[in-house]
């Protein structure tokens, strides 16, 4: 009994000294990370994790969070439409004037922000002088109730993120637009090579090789080029040559190209940076630099980029056209016959019989399943009419038909949605004082003097007046006590949000959700779950220790930024995590698998992106020839495709390791159905559809809307004309809480489906097993576990799993030439 009460009143005295131990609420944040000393091999490590308001929310004065949370929604939604409004003005005076220069410069289009919701600007600040916006503002005015709740920062923080993306849409797809728009022209040109064989990959790879070869800067390069392209050897015998015809064809296609480029080979002032290599480019050092003033030219003189490709794209609309009514023509003389299950369905596909007789059993009234005899032929149906069918595209076909390039918009545009708010101190005050004004309005009192002289009332209605407004500022003031509470400079989000307290939330039963919190949180079967960040609980938001103490165990979480839209919450972590540098990452996020070129080497790496495999030492292979169960390398070969999006079949590493050895494992795939059924992507069609079922108001304007676009050459005004009249209805759907939930639950399907993937194709840890131990080691088994730790890469490591992609030979095992994703290291749980 009295060692019971001892550890008691230790608990207590340690439970006391914590609470001692209080720490400053204005102490730094971030900066804090700079006392951390990580060693060389260390990084700095950022993450990202989603989690919704209801599991984060601050939980104190509920009317206050109420409060905050309804302002969020609203600025949410008023900052997504105006967004969405700004873009669409902008790409109308893209299609009045591409080379506008304004585009690129964030504070020119922060501009348009403030004249679209009627701002006002000070005597000495810079304003936009252009008459087509302020006509464009007058005619489509914005609405007025999105107007009330936008935050002014909001439009600051969209221009950074639009002067990025619209770099990506004018600048880098450039080069692109150039090779669509070339692969059109060489179709006209060498149309009378159409029937060949191999007419579709030469018209690809030769449009690509001439939008190099007009980048260039010396003639002769460009013909050497063109000439190295027509005399290659081709076929699997390499004894094929390209007809004579093809030359004609390209060097007309050359001599067009290098007159449209000619003004982006002009070298650029001297000093000039910026210019960016793309893609597989540096495959040739020599023709990089050749094109070095081409790619510095397009990211110095952007207008004339823009200008460029809507000039491409007026061009090769009258082509585009023509494929839509070839098509046309197509499926009114023969339509498609679709995949059926039941004779209902069979019956359904009767109008696509013009060509050729129905089977008898199809006209005979009924329901149910077709049986294999009626599917088996219902098959060959289908073949014959898409037999048909290209019987009717190949006699109809003209030059420019079969390559038009894809329609596409001047400058980006943002989807009618509720903006993710980014949550710094500036736009949370904003908030606030949103809220306050919701909640109490400011009372204006006038001086009696002037209260008087307007006619406005007696003396006695003024002092009633100021009373009024000395009863407002009490009020406001008490409720902005409640709505900051414990925020504080670098803590701004603690009047919002609890991000550090593994707190209980309750999910509301059925019964008690109305209206628009009636829908279930995606895979919450529990009416209770945790709140809070995991990787946060435990932890305050500052700290007072220096951060050198964390070495051993890693540094804590700092909260860099959040961003919300009232309902989903990105909370974006930074620290100092003493991690070693995975190889291949940062290359793969850049340029993609064709860029990775490290090589992996068993006794060396414990994870990483590789493009090949070294040779495995005989050692090594020594000790997997045992085949112990704890000593293994594991190889996981993924092919992906379309109908499957893959399959992974795993086989352990040794001398006689043959592509036999993956068969004889049932293999993991996922089927892309079912990837859009636990995705969401078939229920958010569904979602879709019965929206514009019910909301007659919205079907109607989406049907007017699909009869115009601003992809094509002078869209513009009448999609503008068409939005503008719909904008109301449209923004209310949009926007509306029910469809910010399934689009928050797609996302979370999303990624949830794609981790089951991962997991799928990386197979289950075998660690747990691997490590577990049934008495004493013999001495054999002793020593090669030795020879494994020795050879293998990893503290103290006996086995690794390596996934690969594509083909992969497995000769003697010695080399394994395949695309190694990931191996997986000590660290795998």
């Amino acid at each position: 009994m009295a060692k019971a009460v001892s550890k008691k009143v230790a608990k207590a005295k340690k439970a006391s000294k914590k609470k001692k131990k209080a720490y400053k609420p204005c102490q730094q944040m971030i900066l804090d990370l700079e006392n951390f000393e990580a060693p060389d091999n260390g990084v700095y490590n950022v993450k990202t994790v989603m989690t919704s308001w209801n599991a984060v929310t601050r939980r104190g004065d509920s009317e206050a969070d109420m409060a905050l949370h309804q302002q969020v929604v609203r600025s949410s939604n008023s900052s997504g439409a105006l967004c969405h409004a700004v873009t669409i003005a902008l790409n109308a005076k893209a299609e009045q004037d591409p080379a506008e220069a304004f585009f690129y410069d964030r504070n020119m289009v922060s501009q348009v922000f403030k004249q679209m919701i009627g701002g006002t600007y000070q005597a000495d600040a810079e304003r936009l002088q252009d008459d087509f916006i302020d006509g464009y503002i007058r005619d489509h005015p914005f609405p007025e109730q999105y107007k009330r709740d936008f935050i002014l920062r909001t439009s600051d923080v969209f221009t950074k993120q639009y002067e990025v993306s619209v770099t990506a849409h004018v600048v880098k797809s450039f080069t692109s637009r150039i090779q669509d728009h070339l692969m059109c022209y060489m179709e006209r040109l060498a149309w009378s090579r159409h029937c060949d064989e191999h007419f579709a990959y030469v018209i690809k790879t030769g449009a690509k090789l001439l939008q190099r070869a007009g980048a260039v800067q010396d003639d002769a390069t460009a013909a050497a080029m063109v000439e190295a392209f027509l005399v290659r050897p081709r076929g699997s015998d390499g004894q094929q040559q390209l007809h004579e015809d093809w030359r004609a064809a390209m060097g007309s296609g050359l001599t067009y190209i290098r007159n449209r480029l000619q003004p982006f080979r002009v070298a650029p002032p001297e000093g000039f940076r910026g210019g960016q290599v793309e893609d597989g480019a540096d495959e040739d050092e020599d023709r990089v630099d050749e094109m070095g003033t081409f790619f510095k030219n397009i990211y110095r003189d952007k207008p004339r980029v823009l200008h460029t490709e809507a000039a491409f794209r007026s061009e090769d609309e009258q082509y585009r056209v023509a494929k839509e009514l070839l098509w046309t023509s197509i499926n009114s003389d023969q339509p498609y016959l679709a995949k059926v299950m039941t004779k209902a369905e069979a019956q359904k596909q009767l109008p696509a019989f013009r060509t050729i007789e129905p089977p008898a059993w199809v006209m005979e009234n009924g329901d149910g399943d077709l049986t294999e005899e009626q599917k088996v032929q219902w098959c060959g149906l289908q073949r014959r009419i898409s037999d048909i069918r290209t019987a009717l595209l190949d006699a109809r076909r003209t030059p420019g038909t079969m390559f038009p390039p894809k329609r596409f918009t001047l400058l980006p545009v943002v989807e009618l949605h509720p903006m993710m708010l980014p949550l710094d101190d500036r736009i949370v005050t904003s908030i606030v004082g949103l809220a306050l004004d919701k909640i109490q309005p400011v009372v204006h009192v006038p001086k009696l003097k002037d209260f008087l002289s307007a006619e406005r009332g007696t003396r006695a209605e003024w002092r009633a007046l100021q009373q009024e407004g000395v009863h407002s500022c009490q009020v406001r003031k008490d409720w902005k006590t409640r709505l900051t509470g414990d925020m504080t400079e670098r803590g701004w989000w603690l009047c919002m949000l609890n991000l550090h307290d593994k707190v209980r939330v309750r999910v509301p039963r059925g019964a008690e959700r109305s209206g628009e919190a009636r829908m279930k949180p995606l895979g919450r079967k529990l009416k209770l779950a945790w709140g809070g960040i995991r990787c946060l609980w435990g932890q305050q938001w500052t700290i007072e220790e220096d951060l050198s103490e964390h070495a051993d165990r890693g540094p804590p979480w700092f909260v860099n930024n959040i961003t919300t839209d009232g309902l989903q919450v990105n909370v974006t972590l930074a620290t100092k995590r003493v991690e070693t540098v995975i190889p291949g990452v940062a290359e793969l996020i850049e340029k993609g698998y064709t860029s990775i070129k490290d090589v992996y080497k068993a006794d060396t790496h414990t994870r990483g992106l590789f493009g090949s495999a070294a040779k495995i030492s005989d050692q090594l292979i020594s000790a997997l020839n045992a085949k112990d169960r704890r000593c293994f390398i594991e190889a996981t070969g993924v092919d992906a495709g379309q109908i499957l999006l893959y399959t992974a079949a795993a086989a352990r590493i040794s001398s006689d390791t043959s592509p036999e050895d993956f068969k004889k494992i049932q293999p993991a795939f996922r089927s892309a159905s079912d990837h859009k059924f636990l995705s969401l992507s078939k229920a958010w069609r569904k979602f879709e559809g019965e929206r514009r079922r019910d909301n007659t108001g919205y079907s109607d304007a989406i049907s007017q809307l699909s009869g115009v676009s601003m992809r094509t050459p002078g869209g513009a005004a009448a999609y503008t004309n068409t939005l503008h009249s719909h904008f109301i209805t449209m923004a209310e759907e949009k926007l509306s809480w029910e469809r910010r939930r399934k689009s928050f639950d797609a996302n979370r399907a999303k990624m949830r489906d794609i981790s089951r993937m991962a997991v799928q194709i990386a197979g289950r840890s075998a660690e747990a097993a691997a490590l577990r131990k049934f008495g004493p080691e013999p001495e054999e088994r002793e020593a090669l576990l030795t020879r494994m730790r020795d050879n293998l890469a990893g503290d103290r490591r006996t086995w690794t799993r390596v996934v690969f992609f594509g083909n992969a030979q497995f000769g003697t095992v010695a080399e394994v030439l395949c695309l190694v994703r990931r191996s997986y290291g000590p660290s795998r749980s």
